[in-house]
């Protein structure tokens, strides 16, 4: 489902959309990969760039580690700021890394000119052979007491859900009762029973370990976010992937981490085979939104929705379901392809399945890669064909986007 019209190609030639190019940063804390951070191709409104906080060690000694994918560097630079970015504090480029392979090793040397406490926006850029600028933004604060711990018991946490023997330990920090709903592995929170938060009887194994972001830190508490895939098996037998994301908020004190909060979210991605598409019904697997985007066709034959950021198209007639959308890949690039900062709404199908849509937020592949902004698509039934109709670019993060743009897409019997 990745045909793609690009504007840059001449008129008439379908080609495969340009795989992800952009290297992708993390940043060291004690040896451990923290806040994977992915690049941007134009320059960003710093005030709306919240996503990761990044702490820094007395030394001020600032590690990163780069995943260039294939990519040559030939230059590194940063530059500190007051989160409006009314204030330069320092900017400075880099003249020594190491380099092996496939990555890219780095210290930042932050001088002596950031006030411990106080948060500030931190923007590396990255040059590649090629010639192009790409940036990379997090927040940094200093004057961090005790992470490395904080950062083990959220792992740790994490890791004992899957081993009930082990995941006893965590009885303590739960508050299982009445507010917990345990129906559904799609939302699970400190609410829930012990049963719930230790998958039941999912039996999921990880596919790989997850890198985790830390979000926001207000004294002793601290909040954290995981992001990773799991496998599980369906009643068939059948491996199924499903992405999760898991939100703590700790209080550490020097006698005991209390868990605040304490959210699973788990999303099924959907296969177009036949033990999931019956006669009229699609099984859409776990869920942790109700709210799927879908529209459906004047005459009922067509149904357009939205499953794990891919558009699907199910052909009632025929009983047949397929992707139109995706920037999922065939590879096993999850850390780009998968990157979940974008949305697809669907917006407008005839009765001939010609359809209209939506993607906004970051553009993970293609010719917008690295770039935020809104873009319509149309696809045509008869070529199966996704052309871009326009994109709109926008300075503003993904979240920031989102909560601007709401409902309001709307294509004119004209398709204006």
């Amino acid at each position: 489902c990745v045909y793609f019209y690009q504007n840059k190609k001449p008129a008439g030639e379908a080609v495969l959309m340009d795989e992800a190019s952009l290297p992708v940063v993390y940043m060291l804390y004690e040896g451990e990969r923290i806040n994977r951070l992915h690049g941007y191709r134009m320059e960003m409104d710093a005030a709306s760039m919240r996503d990761s906080l990044t702490p820094v060690r007395p030394d001020r000694e600032l590690r990163i580690s780069v995943d260039t994918y294939g990519k040559k560097l030939t230059g590194i630079s940063y530059e500190v700021r007051s989160l409006d970015k009314e204030r330069l504090i320092e900017r400075t480029l880099l003249e020594e890394w190491t380099e092996s392979k496939e990555a890219v090793d780095a210290v930042l040397k932050l001088e002596n000119l950031i006030e411990a406490g106080e948060e500030y926006l931190l923007t590396l850029q990255l040059t590649v052979e090629e010639g192009d600028d790409i940036l990379y933004y997090t927040r940094i604060l200093t004057g961090v007491e005790q992470m490395e711990e904080k950062l083990a018991y959220v792992l740790d946490f994490s890791r004992k859900t899957f081993q009930k023997e082990e995941a006893e330990s965590l009885i303590m920090y739960l508050e299982s009762g009445p507010k917990g709903d345990n129906t559904n592995f799609g939302n699970v929170t400190i609410y829930s029973s012990f049963d719930q938060i230790t998958w039941g009887q999912l039996a999921p194994v990880r596919v790989a370990e997850p890198v985790p972001t830390i979000t926001d830190i207000n004294g002793n508490i601290t909040s954290f976010r995981l992001e990773y895939q799991v496998q599980i098996k369906n009643m068939y037998g059948t491996t199924e992937i499903c992405n999760v994301t898991e939100f703590y908020r700790t209080n550490f004190t020097p006698d005991r981490t209390y868990l605040l909060t304490y959210e699973r979210t788990m999303d099924q991605k959907i296969r177009a085979v036949s033990e999931n598409v019956t006669s009229g019904r699609i099984n859409l697997g776990i869920s942790s939104n109700t709210d799927i985007p879908i529209i459906t066709s004047k005459d009922g034959r067509w149904t357009v929705f939205v499953k794990e950021r891919e558009l699907w198209k199910y052909d009632n007639r025929n009983n047949t379901l397929y992707c139109v959308f995706s920037f999922r890949d065939s590879g096993d690039d999850g850390v780009r392809a998968d990157y979940n900062q974008h949305e697809i709404k669907p917006v407008k199908i005839d009765e001939k399945g010609n359809l209209h849509f939506i993607v906004y937020g970051y553009m993970n592949r293609g010719y917008h890669e690295g770039n935020v902004g809104v873009t319509l698509y149309s696809y045509q039934e008869e070529s199966q064909r996704v052309e871009e109709v326009f994109f709109l670019p926008s300075e503003k993060s993904f979240a920031c986007l989102k909560e601007s743009l709401g409902d309001l897409f709307y294509i004119t019997p004209k398709n204006h």
